[in-house]
């Protein structure tokens, strides 16, 4: 496994160094699911997914997809984007290739996060603080902290460090509740998600069928 000699990022008062961050698993392709509308599907085909810009974007802005869960790609486009939008549900699978992945299911990319938070808190302007929405559902300091790191790691060569980001959520009702106050940890809207930053982290996209 290779491994990318340095993260440096741009901070108040010059750069600082993060710690190393090993390339992504040998095995790096996934796939990745994105429920839309059939009046959508040509448009996204044609000319790719349109890019989130919602303040609280769990993972920064970007393209969302389900890693590996058609299901759960189906149940949002049934639940959010038919009412709003009218159609019928369609979904979209991707081949999404996480060599260079902000993951958050790993330690690497846990701390990266943790270190650069303070400094991207302490940028903002007073009175913005008391403003943001840092809540379940819309989550502003974490979109701030990834764009940041988005927007200012490179690799040796001056190019962005990251094309993706993954997360795992928990979320949802618990998955049983048995007698004796069993309660199961596991939700039954539990995730893992990918923002990908950067179309060509998608190496194939096509419509599947219903």
């Amino acid at each position: 496994m290779s491994v990318i000699p340095l993260i440096v990022v741009q901070v108040r008062g010059g750069l600082k160094e993060v710690d190393r961050m090993p390339d992504m698993r040998p095995n790096n392709l996934v796939w990745g699911y994105h429920g839309t509308s059939d009046r959508y599907v040509h448009e996204h085909l044609s000319h790719g997914i349109p890019r989130s810009t919602f303040p609280g974007d769990w993972l920064g802005h970007g393209c969302y997809f389900w890693e590996g869960d058609l299901e759960r790609a189906r149940q949002w486009s049934e639940r959010h984007v038919i009412p709003r939008h009218g159609g019928k549900p369609a979904i979209l699978a991707a081949v999404i290739d996480l060599t260079d992945c902000l993951d958050l299911t790993r330690t690497e990319g846990r701390e990266l996060v943790a270190a650069i938070a303070q400094s991207v808190y302490d940028e903002l302007p007073p009175e913005r603080h008391a403003a943001l929405r840092q809540n379940y559902y819309r989550r502003e300091m974490d979109c701030k902290v990834i764009e940041f790191i988005l927007a200012s790691t490179r690799k040796p060569d001056g190019s962005p460090r990251f094309s993706t980001v993954r997360g795992a959520f928990q979320e949802g009702s618990p998955v049983y509740i048995l007698p004796g106050g069993l309660i199961s940890q596991v939700g039954d809207l539990d995730h893992i998600q990918i923002n990908v930053t950067d179309p060509r982290a998608i190496i194939a996209l096509d419509r599947v069928n219903l």
